[in-house]
C-alpha cells in the first residue's frame, strides 16, 4: 500500500526526495544490510527502530506492467567485494534464502511510505563488478501445511 504523501510526489512535480532503500538479511551474513540509493547515508525508521541507511549503488525492475509476475530484479554494485563474500557466506546454508526487504521513504518523514515489501533472493549470479538476482515472494510450491504439499493436482488453482 502506497501513502498518500508519495502518491502526491510521483503524481504531481514536488521537489521532495523519495529514497528507494532495501534491507538483506541472511544469519550467516556479517551483519544486516541496510541500503539506499542515494549520494548521502539516511537515517530512517525500521520497525520501531532508527536505522542507518548506508548510500549503495543498486537497481530494482519492477515486473512489466500488465505482467502475473511478481518477482523484482534487483542489480547491486559489487566492487568492494562485500557481495562476493557474504554471497559465500551464505552458501553455506542453502536452506534458508536471503531475505530482501524493500522499503521507499521520502524527506520529512521517517516511515516507509509503503507497505514493505518481503521477498526472497533467487537466480543469484555475481561478478567483480555487479550481483544480480531476482527477489521473489515466498514459493507455495514446497510449503506444507501441516504435512500436504501444495501442488496442482490436489488444489486446482494452484498454477505452474
Amino acid at each position: 500500500m502506497i501513502s498518500t504523501e508519495l502518491r502526491e510526489i510521483y503524481t504531481q512535480n514536488i521537489s521532495i526526495q523519495s529514497y528507494d532503500t532495501i534491507e538483506l538479511y541472511h544469519p550467516l551474513f556479517s551483519k544486516t544490510y541496510y541500503m539506499v540509493r542515494s549520494n548521502t547515508p539516511i537515517t530512517k525508521d525500521v520497525n520501531g527502530t532508527l536505522t542507518d541507511f548506508e548510500p549503495y549503488g543498486f537497481t530494482v525492475v519492477p515486473p512489466k506492467k500488465g505482467s502475473d509476475d511478481q518477482s523484482l530484479a534487483f542489480m547491486f554494485d559489487n566492487t568492494s567485494g562485500m557481495s562476493t563474500r557474504e554471497l559465500e557466506n551464505a552458501s553455506y546454508d542453502t536452506d534458508t534464502p536471503i531475505t530482501l526487504t524493500y522499503r521507499v521513504y521520502i524527506d520529512g518523514q521517517d516511515d516507509p511510505q509503503i507497505t514493505p515489501i518481503v521477498l526472497n533472493l533467487t537466480n543469484i549470479s555475481a561478478t567483480t563488478n555487479s550481483v544480480t538476482a531476482n527477489a521473489n515472494r515466498v514459493n507455495l510450491y514446497g510449503r506444507k501445511v501441516p504435512n500436504i504439499a501444495y501442488d496442482p493436482w490436489r488444489f486446482k488453482g494452484v498454477n505452474t
